[in-house]
């Protein structure tokens, strides 16, 4: 999210703030499930399959950076 703050010379500028925890989380919980279900439609076994959520995580900040512009 794109907050704006004012400098004392009254300029605007704008910076990028993440998204909350809990934001975060709720993105995560939504991807982990969607991609579970995925594996399920193509018949693999979840157990055998690794979820980076540090990777999805980052994938998710840049997601959220360009909606932005």
């Amino acid at each position: 999210m794109i907050g704006e703050l004012q400098k004392e010379n009254g300029k605007k500028v704008y910076k990028y703030r993440e998204p909350s925890r809990a934001e975060k989380f709720e993105y995560l919980a939504n991807m982990s499930d969607i991609f579970e279900d995925y594996l399920e439609s193509l018949g693999f076994d979840k157990d055998k399959v690794f979820l980076d959520y540090k990777l999805i995580n980052e994938v998710f900040i840049r997601i959220d950076k360009r909606k932005e512009k």
